[in-house]
């Protein structure tokens, strides 16, 4: 569980966020100005400022922002735990807009996907893409479902599938993906500093 210094950083980010600046570039000024924090602090700022806005509707505005963050935090841990533990009565309530959900019904399973965190996808070199999932850890290479359509990976921890259009590699012809749920490009500099990645966390 995120500490309150955690809170009080992602609070500090929303109270940024403008018509003018959104709430990535809020994100990116405040961690910038905070480089001596730990890649798992910075993380966890991360996920604390965008579970907020994916459990917006959950919170109680009179509470501080510091407050309302904390809760998001919780209610994401709740979910993650265990999706079912919302009902899609609820997110089909609070997790959409009422104009989408006059235009067609959403399913249960698309309603829980929006408030999961994305996955991350990499495009690796022919051949890598393996040695990569391994380097990171809790990523699996991506497989075709449909040839020539599409690709998925299955998240070894949620066991739900990821779809995305396949990316062509434009020297060798090839399709190579790895999703990976977190941020860890960082140990990708490390692991491959021969591939001409930045050496920096992200």
């Amino acid at each position: 569980m995120p500490d309150t210094a955690t809170f009080n950083r992602a609070a500090h980010v929303l109270r940024r966020v403008t018509e003018d600046t959104p709430a990535d570039a809020a994100l990116r000024a405040e961690l910038a100005a905070n480089r001596r924090l730990r890649p798992d602090e910075r993380r966890a700022v991360t996920r604390a400022v965008f579970a907020y806005y994916r459990w917006r509707q959950w919170l109680d505005p009179r509470e501080s922002l510091q407050n309302q963050v904390a809760a998001a935090v919780a209610w994401q841990t709740r979910f993650d735990q265990n999706p079912a533990s919302i009902k899609p009565e609820a997110l089909a309530e609070r997790a959409v807009p009422a104009w989408l959900r006059e235009e067609f019904a959403p399913s249960a399973d698309y309603l829980r996907q929006l408030q999961r965190a994305p996955a991350l996808w990499l495009r690796t070199r022919t051949g890598q893409t393996a040695a990569v999932a391994r380097a990171l850890g809790d990523c699996a290479a991506a497989a075709p479902n449909v040839p020539g359509f599409e690709f998925g990976t299955r998240n070894p921890e949620r066991g739900t599938r990821n779809r995305m259009p396949p990316t062509r590699n434009a020297e060798r012809g090839t399709r190579n993906l790895v999703s990976c749920d977190g941020f860890a490009l960082h140990r990708l500099a490390r692991s491959f500093p021969h591939r001409g990645l930045p050496n920096r966390s992200l």
